[in-house]
């Protein structure tokens, strides 16, 4: 997803919990 590739590229949107990541997957 665009979403993951930003974070492994984005330190920043690291600090987004994996909570938050799966309700923005979704």
């Amino acid at each position: 997803d665009l979403l993951a590739q930003l974070a492994a590229n984005m330190p920043q949107a690291v600090q987004v919990t994996p909570e938050e990541r799966e309700a923005i997957e979704r």
